[in-house]
């Protein structure tokens, strides 16, 4: 039993590490990349792939997004939230997030689908 969950917690903590890592000093699209190759080496089942890429970069952008808005005082994100005629802050962030999230799971997915092709062939 253990050696199965095994994989899912990989994929999961590559997926953290490296997204997080890649952030930092790369464009925003490297989650979708990472997520990829992350999906595409540790498991086989697009649907797991899609719900844990989905979960953790969601959580990860979340985090990182609110740190980073918080040591300018949400300012950008104001005038953000003003232009998408959003309610608060904490919204766009969710909502980027999720945005994130989607990304990353389709791209993880999409590795999860090609490593199944590739070892059938």
């Amino acid at each position: 039993m253990a050696m199965k969950k095994a994989p899912v917690l990989i994929f999961a903590s590559f997926l953290f590490i490296f997204t997080t890592l890649g952030q930092l000093w790369l464009p925003w699209w490297i989650i979708m990349l990472i997520a990829f190759v992350s999906g595409s080496l540790f498991l086989g089942n697009a649907l797991k792939a899609f719900i844990i890429a989905f979960f953790v970069i969601t959580l990860e952008w979340l985090v990182l997004a609110y740190l980073i808005n918080q040591k300018n005082d949400f300012i950008l994100a104001q005038k953000m939230t003003e232009l998408f005629q959003l309610n608060n802050v904490h919204l766009l962030l969710i909502v980027s997030a999720v945005i994130a999230g989607i990304a990353a799971a389709f791209s993880a997915a999409s590795g999860a689908l090609l490593r199944g092709i590739v070892r059938k062939n």
